[in-house]
């Protein structure tokens, strides 16, 4: 199930955390690290984002001078060289493709022969916002991605705990699934924390995750917590815990990827966060 990785780089440092991840995923898992750069051709006027990379964004793409250009090529050359050495050195077989285009749109298309997406938690293009956003790039890939999609911590972490933010909807039954078969793959301990202010009901959601468990062999210890989800989990949290929780999910959590507390999550969290709506 989790045989192909796609790592989505640019040139911030977050990529190269984000590279960490990957690398670290395929040589436990035995997978394929497909590792796509992007040059965004909306930034050939100048920088900004105004162009679909049409006929507009090849006729500015034209005016560069041949040595930038060179330039460019040179530095993404670098970039993957880099990116594919430390892979080699944990035995990760490589697939490399640079790309022109609008980076989100060629992230999601490369996602059909992708069992996983790895990014950084903030490219190098992503300007710091007032409200918090993470960026066009990965709210965008978060958002419409139908595979779920690791974001980096901000230092690499091996993970020695996955805990599993839990609440019943299908997107925390999605995250489950993945939760499950990393915490078998990995031979780690998982911790699945249902926040709600019933203790009954969050009891009876936690129900599920201990039957799917033991259906599969699994060990998982359940906790049932009242308060902020998002805080709540933050708390819990270890330094090298893996976060996963389904974006898009059912109750209090529904918001978790729409509003300012999934921004505070990710801008607190230290830990890698594995996403699914």
């Amino acid at each position: 199930m989790l045989q192909s990785i796609l790592l989505a780089v640019d040139k911030s440092a977050s990529s190269q955390v984000a590279a960490h991840y990957a690398s670290y995923l395929a040589a436990e898992l035995g997978a394929v690290l497909n590792i796509l750069h992007v040059d965004d051709t909306r930034q050939m006027e100048f920088g900004a984002y105004r162009m679909e990379g049409s006929a507009m964004a090849l006729a500015a793409r034209a005016q560069l001078h041949t040595h930038e250009m060179a330039e460019m090529r040179r530095h993404d050359d670098e970039l993957l060289s880099r990116i594919k050495a430390h892979a080699s050195t944990v035995g990760v077989s490589c697939r490399i493709q640079a790309l022109e285009g609008v980076p989100a749109r060629e992230i999601l298309a490369a996602t059909t022969n992708s069992d996983i997406v790895v990014l950084g938690r903030r490219g190098c293009s992503q300007r710091t916002h007032p409200s918090g956003r993470l960026g066009e790039v990965i709210e965008k890939v978060l958002h419409h991605a139908t595979k779920p999609v690791l974001l980096a911590g901000t230092e690499f972490e091996s993970f020695r705990r996955i805990l599993l933010g839990f609440d019943g909807g299908k997107a925390a039954h999605r995250i489950m699934l993945y939760a499950m078969e990393l915490a078998k793959l990995l031979a780690l301990p998982i911790m699945a924390v249902c926040v709600h202010t019933n203790s009954n009901k969050a009891r009876h959601q936690l129900d599920s995750v201990e039957h799917y468990a033991a259906a599969h062999g699994l060990q998982v210890v359940t906790r049932v917590a009242k308060g902020h989800p998002v805080q709540t989990l933050l708390d819990m949290a270890e330094e090298d815990d893996l976060l996963t929780i389904g974006s898009f999910g059912e109750g209090r959590l529904h918001e978790w990827l729409l509003g300012s507390t999934t921004m505070a999550m990710l801008r607190s969290a230290s830990q890698a966060i594995l996403l699914h709506r």
